[in-house]
Order: structure tokens, then C-alpha cells, then sequence
């Protein structure tokens, strides 16, 4: 290579174009290695350039004058000409060359293939020749070998068929057994017989004569190819009779079948009744006995009353409760009064257990919490005279004990009409809580709204309208039998036992007032708590 250490010396001379030239730029452009295509008075242009043995990302590459330090020339432009000229006729006799030694490869080939099928029709002339001989194929092709990932540690042999005892002891005396063929592949080997011949000049597989008492076995994927005669004898004429399905299944009785499998007497020696798979135990409950059958607990003592039972309910736990009239609930409270459960106590009780569940159905924990006074709930309690009055009183002064906010209602006529319910209002006031004597001072935002009254007798009563407007759910206190206001209740509580009411008061629930079972036996009631554990139950009808 000539190097030159002036740039004047490339562009004065027009035959660098084409050459290949390798420029130095100095170390912050490195070197250039490519073609020239291109040369000026101020720059140069390479094509196909490499900077520092890396590839351009462009197709060409210009350099000016000022950045080349030196220039050495890697190949001239005739060199390079050269070059591609002995490329090219050296792959185009390689093209020539490539068709005489497919020909040659195809000569040999036909040339083997005829020796192979010369020496197999000699081997078959000379087998023909024995007599005696049972027929066999010998195939011109050798036989195909297993792959390797099935001639591992794990493949299994094939298990050959056993001889009877019969057959055994014909092969001692000398009797060569006979095994049974099926009709199909006799018919084949008949067919085969017939068709025996002997291979011609195509190389195909031949037909000739094997001295031996058995066949040599063949590949079993080709037994599997080959049809069956009996599979394919049946004519078309028999093949275009539609089968009539419904005929023969009304021949067959199923139910008659099936009793006799059930009974255990088989049409069939082989048809084997299944047997029947252990039934799994029973899991029991905490509540069952381990030691009686199915782990049925003992019948639980139920409520029996001496009135007619117009309605029947259920617990949770299906412990039945029957209804009663209110001529018997008022004997009970009448024989409780005698007893020391006085009217005030029985509302003592009744409201410390309603409170309770009250506050279970506003929210619980999440809405009465210390640092949850923003949600507190809220409630309006509408109380009247008699016991009902009483037992609405002591439910609101309990709520307001657990910091909800409880607003009652009481008109000043009943308030003076009734001393009880002046003092236990009196009691009320200590909470803190208002009472107010007009529904207009009931705030409108409530949880829920206790009817503790019998006031609203029409569905024009102000307090009805009121209820209606507000939207709150209504929960009523010991309700009658009747809804004469045509209220829409969410729940109705009741105490003692439950008396049917209007289906307009929503579910029953039966609230424990610590009536004991000897005021209930005074009046000829076997009584059973239905309670358990809880202090309120929820009554289902069971009719």
C-alpha cells in the first residue's frame, strides 16, 4: 500500500475514485476504512466505511479536509476490480459442476438398486425350490428399527400368549396343538395363499415359501394397516336398510332388568354385581351424641300450651314455639304480678334485652365506639300508657346509656293520665336525652323509630303520616293483633310468648323478660326456654 501524508495529493488525481482507503482523523474521530466514491478540493466521500472496525450506520461517509491527518491506500481501484471479477467465475463453474455430479449420484443409485433386486429374485428362486415349505414374504427393503427413546431401561417387553394345560400336555405326546383363528384373518391368509408370487423388476416385497411351522411375527404397526376381510364383506345392498332403533329398544324391558341385577340374580355369568362403596360416617355437630344412632340428639322439651295454636313457630334452631291468645298472655302477666314480677320489672327487663338487640341491628362496635362520635345513631321512641308505654321507656333510657342519641315522644294527656308513666319519663330525663310532645320536634334523620303506642288508630293519625314520611324502619313493641294504622314494620318484638299478628309488622322476635317457668306452670304451661345463650330469638312461622 502507498501512503500519502498530503491531502492534495487524492483529489488531484481522479483515478482514487473507487480505491480503497483507509483515513486516520485523529483521536476523537478515529479511523475510516471504505471506498471512495467521491473526492473534492475540501472533502472526501467512502461508501461501505467502518469507523475504528465498526460498521456506519450510513450508507456513505464524508470527511472534510481539516479533520484527515494521514491517508493509507488498503487497495487500488484495479485491484479491487480484479478481485470481484475471479468471484464470479469461480461460482460460475461451480454452477456447471453441480449437474454432472447429480447425474453421476443417479447413475450409481439406479445401477445398486438393480444388483439389489437381481440378488433378491436369486434368493427367492433358490426358497421356491424347497419343498415342503410353508409361505412366507421376504420384504426388499430392510426392516425399521424402533427409535432410541423407546429402547431404554423402562420399555416393556412383549408378553407372549401362554399355553393351556391342555396344550401342554399335547405338546408331551407329541400332538401339536391348534390355536383358534379368527374367520377374518383365516379368510386373509387364504386370500394370501392364492395371491402368492413371485417379485418381479419393481422391487417390491415377494411371496415365496418358509420352512417352518409358524409365520414370522411382522411389525405390529403394519398388522394394524392391514384390513381386516370380514370388516369389508358385507355387501352395500345389506348397508342401505335403516336399523330401527326404536323397535328394539321397546323388546328390551329395563325396569325388569334392572330388579333382577338389584336382586341379585344374573342373566349372565359374567355380569358381576359392583359393589357398593363404604358409606362415609356421619359428621356430628358439638351439640350431638356420639353414642346414638346417627348422632341424633335426644328430642329437646318443648313449650306445650292449653289453648288452641293458630300459629306455630320455629327458632334458628328449629325449637318449636306455639303461639297463644292474649286472654293467656294476660293470665301469665296477671300470675307474674303475684309472683313479685311487677310491671315495672318485667319492663326493666324487656327493655335491657331490646336495647341490646337493637344496637346489634344499627351497627354494633363499628358505630359505638369512643372515637366515632360523628356516626353515633339516632332514634325516636313513640311511647303511650300501659305496659307497652313502660316497656318503651326503659329500651329508650338503656339506649341512651350506650350514647345513642334517643329522642321521646309522648303527648301531655297521657303523660297526666298515668303516674307510671310520668315517673319513668321523669327517670328518662336524668339520661339527658329530650322529650318532646309534638312529632314536628322529631328530628328527621333517624336509624330507627320504636312504636311504643297505641295512639295511631287510622292511617290518617299524625303520628301514622309522620312514620310514613320519615322512612325510617319501624319497630314495634308488643303490636296488636291488628294494624288498624296500616304500618309497614320491619320488626315487631314480643315478650312472654308470641301472640299472631298482622303480617304488615315484619318478623317476629321474642324478647326474654325473666318470666320464670312456675308462673308459667300456674297457668297450665309446660315451659321450655327457647333462648339458650341469647337474650332475643327470631320466630319463624312454621305453617
Amino acid at each position: 500500500s502507498t501512503v500519502h501524508s498530503k491531502f492534495q495529493s487524492i483529489y488531484s488525481m481522479g483515478e482514487f475514485i473507487g480505491a480503497q482507503l483507509q483515513l486516520d482523523c485523529g483521536p476523537l474521530l478515529g479511523t475510516f476504512v471504505g471506498t471512495v466514491v467521491d473526492v473534492s478540493n475540501e472533502k472526501v466521500t467512502l461508501r461501505d466505511a467502518s469507523r475504528n472496525g465498526l460498521p456506519s450506520d450510513t450508507s456513505e461517509v464524508t470527511l472534510h479536509r481539516s479533520s484527515i491527518v494521514s491517508i493509507v491506500m488498503l487497495q487500488s481501484k484495479d485491484a479491487l476490480a480484479a478481485a470481484a471479477a475471479a468471484t464470479t467465475s469461480a461460482s460460475t463453474e461451480t454452477a456447471k459442476q453441480q449437474p454432472k455430479k447429480q447425474q453421476l449420484t443417479a447413475t450409481s443409485a439406479s445401477a445398486t438398486s438393480a444388483a439389489a433386486i437381481a440378488k433378491q429374485q436369486r434368493t427367492a428362486e433358490k426358497l421356491m425350490s424347497i419343498p415342503n415349505a410353508t409361505p412366507a414374504y421376504i420384504c426388499s427393503s430392510p426392516p425399521v428399527k424402533a427409535p432410541s427413546h423407546f429402547s431404554g431401561s423402562n420399555k416393556k417387553k412383549q408378553q407372549q400368549p401362554k399355553d393351556s394345560p391342555m396344550q401342554q400336555q399335547q405338546q408331551q405326546r407329541g400332538v401339536t396343538p391348534t390355536r383358534k383363528t379368527p374367520i377374518g384373518e383365516q379368510q386373509c391368509r387364504q386370500q394370501q395363499d392364492t395371491s402368492a408370487s413371485v417379485p418381479g423388476n419393481n422391487g417390491g416385497s415377494a411371496f415365496v415359501p418358509y420352512r417352518g411351522s409358524k409365520l414370522p411375527q411382522q411389525n405390529a404397526s403394519a398388522q394394524k394397516q392391514q384390513p381386516r376381510h370380514n370388516a369389508f364383506s358385507m355387501s352395500a345392498g345389506d348397508m342401505m336398510d335403516d336399523f330401527d332403533f326404536e323397535g328394539n329398544l321397546a323388546l328390551f324391558d329395563k325396569q325388569a332388568f334392572y330388579a333382577m341385577v338389584d336382586s341379585g340374580q344374573t342373566p349372565e355369568p359374567d355380569l358381576v354385581r359392583t359393589a357398593q362403596p363404604p358409606q362415609p360416617e356421619p359428621k356430628l355437630r358439638p351439640d350431638q351424641s356420639v353414642l346414638l344412632p346417627g348422632g341424633a340428639a335426644p328430642a329437646a322439651p318443648s313449650i306445650q300450651v292449653p289453648c288452641k295454636v293458630d300459629c306455630q313457630f320455629a327458632t334458628d334452631v328449629s325449637l318449636p314455639v306455639p303461639s297463644v291468645t292474649e286472654e293467656l298472655r294476660v293470665a301469665v302477666l296477671s300470675a307474674a304480678d303475684k309472683a313479685g314480677l311487677t310491671a315495672a320489672r318485667l319492663a326493666e327487663a324487656f327493655g335491657r334485652s331490646a336495647s341490646e338487640f337493637l344496637v346489634q341491628q344499627m351497627g354494633g362496635a363499628s358505630r359505638l365506639q369512643p372515637g366515632n362520635q360523628h356516626q353515633l345513631p339516632q332514634v325516636a321512641v313513640l311511647v303511650g300508657p300501659g305496659r307497652r308505654g313502660l316497656m318503651g321507656l326503659s329500651m329508650a333510657r338503656h339506649l341512651a346509656n350506650k350514647e345513642v342519641r334517643v329522642h321521646v315522644y309522648c303527648s301531655e294527656r297521657e303523660l297526666a293520665a298515668s303516674s307510671e308513666l310520668a315517673q319513668e319519663v321523669q327517670l328518662f330525663r336524668t339520661t339527658g336525652c329530650p322529650v318532646v310532645h309534638s312529632c314536628r320536634d322529631l328530628p328527621w334523620l333517624l336509624d330507627y323509630i320504636v312504636l311504643a303506642t297505641s295512639e295511631p288508630d287510622s292511617p290518617e293519625h299524625t303520628l301514622a303520616l309522620w312514620c310514613r314520611s320519615n322512612r325510617a324502619p319501624v319497630v314495634g313493641v308488643c303490636p296488636q293483633q291488628r294494624n288498624p294504622a296500616r304500618l309497614e314494620c320491619k320488626i315487631n318484638l314480643q315478650y312472654c310468648l308470641p301472640v299472631p299478628v298482622d303480617a304488615g309488622y315484619g318478623s317476629t322476635y321474642l324478647v326474654d323478660a325473666g318470666i320464670t317457668k312456675h308462673v308459667y306452670r300456674q297457668v297450665g304451661i309446660l315451659y321450655a326456654s327457647p333462648f339458650g345463650h341469647r337474650s332475643v330469638v327470631q320466630l319463624h312461622a312454621a305453617n
